[in-house]
């Protein structure tokens, strides 16, 4: 998930990206699955 936050010292703008513990791992996993299965 990103989300629009404005930064209250000087109102600039940007973006925050939002990841929810384990999602890495668990693309990593699905990466080395994918591999696997396309060698």
């Amino acid at each position: 998930q990103v989300h629009l936050v404005t930064l209250a010292s000087d109102k600039s703008q940007g973006a925050m990206k939002i990841q929810y513990p384990g999602v890495a791992e668990g693309i990593r996993s699905d990466i080395d699955n994918l591999v696997g299965v396309l060698k």
